[in-house]
Order: C-alpha cells, then sequence, then structure tokens
C-alpha cells in the first residue's frame, strides 16, 4: 500500500507532516534553519479509531498530546527504539508546555496591569506601598525578558537535550509561581491601605470638625479679649509733639519730638533719664536702637547721629552731615553694624559703622518709609504711589508693585511670616500684601488717613491710628474690625505706636501726649 500525507503543519520555524500506511503512521519533522534537518519516527496504531482521532486533530499541541496519550494507554506501539525519536517526542511536549506557560504569563500580565493601575491611585498616599510595587514590577520585566529571550519565534533552540528543557520549564513555573503570589500580596496590600484610607478620612472628617468647633470658640474668646484695651497712664509733658518712639531691651523709652530734643524716660514713663537737647538742627524724624548702649536717629536736618552710652549717658559717637540732600525720612540698623537710610531726595543709602557708603539706590520719588524682613533679608520701601522690595544680600530689586496706596503717605509693618501691612494716605485704604507672591490679598476700607500701624502677633491683631483721634483694632485673620476707640487722644492725629517689653502698647499724637494701653 502506497504511503498518503494526512496531515501537513506549519508551526513558527518547523513543519510537521503525518503519513499513513495502513496502521502505521509516521511522523516528520522538518526543522527549517540554517541547515535543514529532518527528523522522523513511526508509529503502529492499534485500532482504526486512534488513527481517526489522530487525523481530527489540527494542532501541533492536540497532535503531541494525542500520541503521548496513546503511548500512555498503550493503544500505540513504538516501531523503533532509536533514543533520538524518543527525544524529539519529548521536545514537541516541552515546546507545547512553554506555549502554555506563556499564554499564563500573558493573562498575568493583563491582571497585574490592572493591579497597577489601582496602586497608582494610592501612590501619593502611600510611600512603601510604592516601594513593592516597583519591586514587582522588577519582577515582572525579569519575568517578561527571561521569556522573550526562551521565545520560540525569535530564539527557540531545539535541543534534544532533555535536561536542559526541564531546567528551563522549572525556572518559568518559578517565576510565574512568584508573580502569582505578588500578585496576591499586592491585593491585599491594596485592601488593606483602602481600608486604612477610609479610617483616616473619617478621622480626618472628625478632627477638622472639631477644629472648626473649637477655632469658633476660641475666636469668641479672642474678640472678647480684643475689645478690653484700656488706658493705663498718660503723659502730657512734652511742649511739642513725638514723631518717633523706640524701646530699648531694659524697657527704657527713647522719644524724638519736633524740637530737636530727644528724651529717655523709663519703663513706665513716670521718669525722664535723660534729656538730650544737642544733636540735630532740626526735627528728629526717626530713632532705632540697637543695644542699651547704642543707637542711631536721623532728622530733617539732612543729618544721621549714632549715640553711644559712657557713664551711664548718651553722648555723639559720629554725625554723618549731610547724609543726604533732603529730610532723611528714617533709619535703621541691619546686618549687624551697617545702618540703611531712606530720604525724600529719592535715595536709599546703605552705610558702615564708619558712615562710609556701601551702597546707594536712585529711586524716582520721595521714600517715605521703610521696613526690613530680618528673615527674608529683604527691604520694603514705600514711595509716592509704589512699593519696592529689595534684595539686601545682593542690593537688587526684586520686585515693584505700582499704585497699591494712593499718592504720598505709607505706614509698612509685617503683619506675620506671610503678610505685610501697607497704609495710604489719600484712599484712607489698608492693604494686606502676601510676601511670596506680592499679590494683595485684601483692600480694608478705613474711616481715615493711616499714619499708624502696629502689629500684635500673640494676640492676632493689629492697631490703625493716623489723621484722626480714633485707635482701631482689626482681627488679622478675618480682617474684621472689632473695636475703635473714639478720642483716644484728645485732638490732633495720631502719630505711630511701638509695643513696649511688658506687652502694653504705647502710642504718640499731635496733642503732645504719650499713653500707654494694655489689653
Amino acid at each position: 500500500m502506497s504511503v498518503q500525507i494526512v496531515k501537513s503543519i506549519n508551526f513558527y520555524n518547523y513543519s510537521i507532516n503525518l503519513y499513513s500506511k495502513r496502521d502505521i503512521i509516521k511522523i516528520q519533522i522538518i526543522i527549517n534553519n540554517d541547515i535543514n534537518k529532518e527528523y522522523e519516527t513511526s508509529f503502529k496504531l492499534k485500532n482504526l479509531q486512534s488513527y481517526k482521532q489522530l487525523n481530527s486533530n489540527k494542532s501541533i499541541q492536540e497532535i503531541v498530546n494525542f500520541i503521548l496519550q496513546l503511548i500512555k494507554n498503550k493503544n500505540i506501539e513504538i516501531k523503533s527504539n532509536d533514543e533520538s525519536q524518543l527525544k524529539l517526542i519529548l521536545c514537541f511536549q516541552n515546546q507545547s508546555n512553554i506555549e502554555l506557560l506563556i499564554d499564563k504569563k500573558e493573562q498575568k500580565l493583563i491582571e497585574y496591569n490592572q493591579i497597577n493601575s489601582s496602586l497608582k491611585l494610592l501612590k501619593e498616599k502611600n510611600i512603601e506601598l510604592e516601594k513593592k510595587i516597583n519591586l514587582i514590577i522588577s519582577k515582572y520585566d525579569k519575568l517578561e525578558q527571561n521569556i522573550q529571550s526562551n521565545d520560540c519565534n525569535k530564539s527557540f533552540n531545539f535541543s534534544l537535550n532533555n535536561n536542559d528543557f526541564n531546567e528551563r520549564l522549572k525556572h518559568l513555573e518559578k517565576e510565574n509561581l512568584e508573580i502569582k503570589n505578588g500578585n496576591k500580596e499586592l491585593k491585599n496590600e491594596i485592601n488593606k491601605k483602602e481600608i486604612k484610607i477610609l479610617l483616616l478620612n473619617e478621622k480626618i472628617n472628625k478632627l477638622e470638625k472639631r477644629i472648626n468647633i473649637l477655632e469658633t470658640k476660641i475666636n469668641k474668646e479672642k474678640k472678647k479679649e480684643y475689645t478690653n484695651l484700656y488706658l493705663v497712664s498718660t503723659n502730657n509733658e512734652s511742649k511739642s509733639y513725638v514723631n518717633t518712639v523706640s524701646i530699648f531691651p531694659n524697657g527704657n523709652i527713647i522719644t524724638g519730638s519736633i524740637d530737636k530734643i530727644i528724651n529717655i524716660y523709663n519703663s513706665n514713663l513716670t521718669t525722664i533719664i535723660q534729656k538730650i537737647t544737642n544733636g540735630h538742627l532740626n526735627s528728629i524724624l526717626y530713632i532705632d536702637i540697637k543695644d542699651d548702649n547704642n543707637f542711631v536717629s536721623c532728622s530733617s536736618d539732612k543729618n544721621i547721629i549714632t549715640w553711644i552710652k559712657k557713664n551711664n549717658y548718651f553722648e555723639i559717637n559720629k554725625i554723618l552731615s549731610p547724609a543726604h540732600n533732603h529730610f532723611v525720612r528714617k533709619v535703621l540698623y541691619f546686618q549687624n553694624d551697617k545702618i540703611i537710610s531712606c530720604s525724600f531726595d529719592q535715595t536709599i543709602k546703605i552705610w558702615d559703622e564708619n558712615f562710609k557708603n556701601l551702597y546707594k539706590f536712585e529711586d524716582t520719588q520721595k521714600i517715605n518709609s521703610m521696613l526690613i524682613l530680618k528673615e527674608e533679608n529683604i527691604l520694603v520701601i514705600s514711595g509716592e504711589n509704589n512699593t519696592k522690595f529689595f534684595d539686601l544680600d545682593n542690593y537688587v530689586l526684586k520686585k515693584e508693585l505700582s499704585g497699591i496706596v494712593s499718592k504720598t503717605q505709607y505706614s509698612i509693618n509685617r503683619l506675620d511670616k506671610n503678610r505685610i501691612i501697607i497704609g495710604g494716605n489719600d484712599d484712607m485704604k489698608i492693604k494686606i500684601i502676601s510676601i511670596f507672591n506680592y499679590k494683595t490679598i485684601i483692600d480694608i476700607n478705613n474711616d481715615f488717613i493711616c499714619w499708624a500701624i502696629l502689629s500684635i502677633k500673640n494676640k492676632e491683631i493689629f492697631l490703625v491710628g493716623g489723621k484722626s483721634n480714633i485707635i482701631k483694632i482689626y482681627n488679622s485673620n478675618n480682617y474684621e474690625c472689632i473695636q475703635s476707640i473714639n478720642d483716644a487722644h484728645s485732638q490732633g492725629n495720631i502719630k505711630g505706636f511701638n509695643k513696649l517689653n511688658n506687652g502694653n502698647i504705647i502710642s504718640f499724637s499731635t496733642d503732645k501726649t504719650i499713653k500707654i494701653w494694655a489689653f
């Protein structure tokens, strides 16, 4: 009987041909590589039914599995005991196992991707979980590389060494088991973290409610506390009004007035410790304290004077005359022994302790006031219609804000680490400015022109005075006016405030009085 081909199947880089001759089935395998190789083996089927079933199978896996099943059930006889023929069968069985593992890998990869999507939502909330996810991802990458390196489509080597195939199978099965266990761990971790996050959110919501309740109570108590500002004492011995008041570290109070006189008082204004009549030739505009033994003053006489204590009394240390070409509006110590001054001559100057000029900045407007933000080492200056921020480390302009308050007069004070307060002359507005982005947080409409502002950080309030005899107290959180003291000074305008070492407030006015207030 002639040999008849009953099936021919091409797969990857090899093909299988089945030949039948009566009950003898011959399998021919042709490997298509650089050197074509051909292997074949013959089987004798014990019954016709097996032949039909073999012919009906279509895939390589089905053919190999069917033949192995026939061998197991002893429904087939191997015509030759040649070892290479047996290894050939084993080769295809191992190949089919690899195909199954590739399918499993793809399924596991899909599962992993789904889990990884869930993990992305938890990344920001749990750093430790993210580390575990990255560990599993690296395992997947390793497995994928191993499988790809063994992919029969690229590099499958039809080695007939049974031990090599077994080693590969064990390795792949181990990797798949690790992935399976890793997926379980991930699912468990995700469930635990999701539950934990839900519980934390519940706790956060409860805490926020409690905080809101407490804040409401605290604000009520603070409002009660803020409204009890009362007068402690009044000093009306001055013959002319005071322009500036500063406080020594030891608690003594120093004043400078329009009559060129500097007075040093004890901490409650009851006793004049020293009266200085020599020095400046005109109205004293500002005094700044370095320590208990040193202070600096400036005047409308265009001069700056440093003072030093000797034998318990202050005397002139150095005079800079003239320091500017117009009124010296304000002078401040900064960076240990340096001095900075601003003037109506449209300049800012920085001096060393010997009055050597270190830097000069020329502006285009009269400079009315300035404030040093010590933590940031930034100088804030106010002029006729703008506010500027200077970097004192590099002596460069950082930011200019135009049209903050209309026209001439400004008062500047630091509200807290994030905000400053700027008061203007003609528009009667108070502006709260962010230090970080230089944007206006809020405009507060005041009832009078604001000349004086003082922030009391520990009470979260600020005081406002100006072209009126009224003192207003504002809440620095909601910016509401919580107290208005009418007739705080009998007449005239409130020139300024300062805070005493004991926490009390000092105010001074064109009515020639200096008053101490307490909360």
